[in-house]
């Protein structure tokens, strides 16, 4: 994963390219935020 300094100008304002590397870690970051979310949601629901 680029480290999070790496902006547009880094890839050259090459934006497909910036988004591939950009994206992969944004998609873990989301699923991994969903999954807390519902074991949040559960929780508060279902005692779990």
């Amino acid at each position: 994963m680029p480290p999070r300094s790496r902006g547009l100008s880094f890839y050259e304002n090459d934006v497909e390219t910036a988004l591939e590397a950009w994206e992969p870690a944004q998609l873990r970051l989301g699923r991994r935020l969903e999954e807390h979310g519902r074991a949040l949601g559960d929780g508060s629901q279902f005692g779990r």
